[in-house]
């Protein structure tokens, strides 16, 4: 997931025309996945994110970790 995840924020960052450690870092990705994040509230306990990138880039996501969490998953809630 963590590779997927740093495919979207290249896109974000190619759109924005921005570095892409403006978006976020390698270590706030990672520990994105690792805290399974899921609420804005979340993204900004993440050192170094507040809540203007949270606002900005948020929901966009942690729309694109709950999708890549669900498809992980079979309907019962156990890894495929």
């Amino acid at each position: 997931m963590f590779v997927k995840l740093r495919e979207l924020r290249k896109q974000i960052a190619t759109a924005e025309a921005v570095p892409v450690y403006m978006v976020f870092t390698n270590g706030q990705l990672a520990e994105m996945v690792r805290m399974k994040a899921k609420t804005k509230a979340a993204l900004e306990q993440i050192e170094g994110v507040g809540g203007a990138r949270v606002d900005k880039y948020g929901p966009r996501i942690l729309e694109f970790l709950s999708v890549q969490w669900t498809a992980q998953h079979a309907p019962n809630g156990k890894p495929v």
